[in-house]
């Protein structure tokens, strides 16, 4: 939970503590139960850093690299939901480059797992991912169907295992997702109600996400013609990120600041513009 409210360089620093010491107990040789349970823990915490890594640091190579400790160990485990969640995760990584066929093929990957143990919610998840992916690859018809599979899953998920490692993702979040999806598809006033939704049910010590839906709707009202409305939601999320780091977020505001460039000289972007240089 603290990943969501705390910043990466506070954080990084246990976590990989936390893998030697798993690494060190795993070299005891320890029972065959035992060792169950602590490459479950490492499947865990290695999915951890390689968020850490990627999402809030952008280094990738990190993130590779952690992301394949975390799979190891699930698959060892016999854990195909946090195998599904790591090969999910290593998605991001090519689609960063926009490499979104190689992105496809790890949510593939990560949907075979779901064979072997099925869970609505971690399937849920991987729709709406598989939504960004398509999203930023230009292909909104596909994104906004995968919304649609994400939404009709997760309503039908009832009663879903508890996974507390799970929780990055809910129907906040996936109001966020689809908030995404119908603003790059120009479906403006869908995308002001799911984002508005999405900030509205999120967590106040989420700020990390809450950023990233502050900044999307920021571009929606953008597109409506509201600059000064949508320079003071680009604000919010900046305060969001003077919080906790987050690179995901610091990208998302790089890019509506480039949208507004024609009204740089604009007191409302001035404004902006001393927000943001004290993120730097």
């Amino acid at each position: 939970a603290l990943y969501h409210s705390t910043g990466p360089a506070t954080l990084m620093m246990p976590v990989v503590a936390h893998l030697s010491t798993l690494g060190d107990l795993l070299r005891q040789g320890p029972a065959p139960a035992e060792r169950r349970r602590l490459l479950a823990n490492r499947a865990r915490v290695g999915t951890l850093a390689g968020r850490l890594s990627f999402f809030d640091l952008q280094d990738p190579m990190a993130a590779r690299a952690y992301y394949s400790v975390a799979l190891e160990a699930a698959r060892e485990a016999d854990d195909h939901l946090q195998a599904a969640a790591a090969l999910a995760h290593v998605a991001f990584i090519p689609a960063a480059d926009h490499g979104f066929t190689a992105a496809l093929d790890y949510l593939h990957g990560a949907s075979g797992h779901l064979k072997s143990h099925p869970c609505a919610p971690v399937a849920s998840w991987l729709a709406a991912v598989e939504s960004e992916m398509h999203t930023n690859a230009g292909n909104h018809t596909a994104a906004l169907h995968a919304i649609d599979r994400a939404r009709n899953t997760l309503a039908a998920s009832g009663l879903a295992p508890e996974l507390p490692w799970f929780d990055y993702y809910d129907v906040t979040r996936l109001h966020g997702f689809a908030g995404y999806a119908t603003l790059r598809a120009d479906r403006y006033d869908e995308a002001r109600t799911e984002l508005t939704t999405a900030l509205g049910k999120l967590s106040r010590s989420a700020v990390k996400q809450r950023a990233v839906f502050l900044a999307d709707l920021a571009t929606v009202e953008l597109h409506d013609g509201n600059l000064d409305h949508a320079c003071q939601l680009a604000s919010d999320a900046a305060h969001q990120l003077h919080q906790a780091g987050y690179a995901t977020g610091a990208g998302r505001l790089r890019d509506f600041r480039a949208a507004i460039e024609p009204w740089s000289t604009t007191t409302p972007v001035r404004v902006l513009d001393e927000q943001l240089a004290a993120l730097n």
